[in-house]
């Protein structure tokens, strides 16, 4: 089962990119640094989003778009560190 910061990041993504892109660009970026959906923290979230998570999103949408998109999510995952 994912844990709460997995949920959140998937949770943000998905107005996005749809469901299903989100939980697997999640997925793919937490196995990048080396986590899994379950044990995951905040700080190996962030380093995901800065490894994968931001140049996937920027296949799907503009710089500024990706960039605030991510930041967002950055700010939600520091209230949890």
């Amino acid at each position: 089962m994912a844990n709460k910061i997995f949920k959140t990041v998937v949770d943000d993504l998905e107005p996005h990119v749809g469901d299903i892109l989100a939980l697997g660009i999640t997925k793919k970026a937490v196995k990048l640094v080396d986590a899994t959906v379950v044990d995951v923290t905040a700080d190996e979230m962030i380093q995901a989003l800065n490894v994968h998570i931001f140049p996937s999103l920027h296949s799907f949408m503009s710089h500024d778009k990706s960039a605030a998109c991510v930041r967002q999510i950055k700010k939600k995952l520091e209230v949890l560190v």
